[in-house]
């Protein structure tokens, strides 16, 4: 049995997983990527809360140059970085602070 999801149901249901604390512009950012992502494979993803949860991550610039190391210290170099090794999402495009990565 197989039930499609809209956008929104995606996103309700993201945000209703209380082991993790999505803000609304995070889960639809999340949702935005899936979508993307079987337009391009032209498949359907089914949406598995658990995996998501341990797969992405929300942190801020400060956060990731203290997690890793060999992070630069230069914001739009700090992007380059994580680019170059994992998706990065930006949930808010006004606010370069805080991103969504995807765990590596």
């Amino acid at each position: 049995m197989k039930q499609t999801l809209s956008k929104q149901d995606a996103i309700d249901i993201l945000l209703l997983d209380h082991y993790s604390d999505w803000e609304y512009e995070e889960a639809e950012a999340i949702v935005d990527y899936y979508e993307e992502l079987e337009n391009d494979l032209d498949e359907e993803i089914e949406l598995d809360v658990v995996e998501i949860r341990c797969q992405w991550r929300s942190v801020t610039i400060d956060q990731v140059m203290a997690d890793y190391d060999d992070c630069p210290e230069e914001l739009t170099e700090i992007l380059d970085w994580l680019e170059d090794r994992t998706i990065v999402l930006h949930p808010n495009q006004f606010d370069d602070d805080t991103i969504i990565i995807q765990e590596f």
